[in-house]
């Protein structure tokens, strides 16, 4: 067990990392606090960064491009899926997760976290 200094959303913030053997999971605990807007724009600074947002910010890219490098699963309070997701580095990384019974689709196996489809305005 390791824990990580991952403040910045909160003072003093931390999250979890549990490993045995080659694999490991992280809890993220608030680390990411948005599904899809942490993954794709780190960077940004919502306003539910509290303590202090350019530190929260710079956790959030060094700590997914950990996560990517290290193919470690997470486990975050904000994410919409009870399992532990896996990070993969692409061109941005976006968070893989195992099928659960709630989500609609092809079954088994793992799949993209998606953004919402965006409204057709000619539709």
């Amino acid at each position: 067990m390791r824990v990580l200094d991952t403040s910045g959303h909160t003072a003093g913030h931390i999250s979890v990392e549990l490993s045995s053997g080659p694999e490991g999971v992280v809890v993220l605990s608030d680390a990411l606090t948005h599904p899809i807007i942490s993954f794709a724009h780190p960077d940004w600074m919502p306003a539910a960064d509290h303590h202090d947002p350019q530190r929260a910010a710079a956790v959030r890219k060094t700590l997914l491009d950990k996560l990517a490098t290290d193919r470690e699963r997470v486990i975050g309070f904000h994410l919409p899926f009870l399992e532990s997701a896996l990070l993969s580095a692409a061109d941005h990384l976006t968070a893989l997760f195992p099928r659960s019974p709630c989500q609609q689709g092809p079954a088994g196996g793992a799949h993209q976290l998606q953004p919402p489809p965006t409204a057709n305005p000619e539709a």
